[in-house]
């Protein structure tokens, strides 16, 4: 599975700097465990709040950055075989601020995200009751494989970035 990351906005790295081997990690255990076509791809858009505001903007008619966008493609073959499951957006400055305000390292908030972004390809979605409480399982359980913590649990959180700081210490 082709993972291509497009890295508009330098802050990332900075923040990241093992960003892109993180990202491939990460989601080829999602898309692998999904299913997914092994010769198929998806693009994820490293950006900033602006440019995630124009996305938002002219394809969900919200004027306002938010942290991931995800635009899934029709399952149709590409030329050569694979399929395009479709993009995936980040905005910089929306998911600096949340991981801050909930307290989270960027490397799990951007996890989270990242995962929420690539089910939304996949055909997943959290509109229904039924449907969120199915997404968020997944989430959790890819999540928990990474080794992070349940991004929907306070005290999950806290605990994990008390042990990441005691390894760093």
């Amino acid at each position: 599975m082709l993972i291509d990351i497009e890295i508009e906005d330098e802050r990332w790295l900075v923040a990241h700097k093992s960003i892109q081997s993180h990202l491939d990690h990460a989601l080829g255990l999602v898309l692998t465990h999904e299913g997914a076509d092994p010769d198929g791809d998806l693009v994820i858009l490293l950006c900033d709040d602006q440019t995630m505001r124009e996305l938002n903007t002219e394809y969900r008619q919200k004027d306002k950055a938010t942290n991931v966008l995800a635009f899934p493609c029709a399952p149709m073959p590409m030329p050569g075989g694979g399929r395009h499951y479709g993009d995936i957006a980040l905005g910089y400055e929306t998911c600096m601020r949340e991981a801050k305000e909930q307290d989270k390292t960027i490397e799990s908030h951007l996890t989270h995200l990242a995962i929420h972004g690539v089910l939304h390809l996949l055909g997943y979605d959290h509109i229904e009751e039924g449907d969120s409480i199915i997404m968020e399982a997944r989430e959790k359980q890819y999540l928990k494989e990474l080794g992070f913590s349940d991004p929907y649990c306070i005290a999950d959180i806290t605990e994990t970035k008390g042990k990441m700081a005691k390894d760093n210490e």
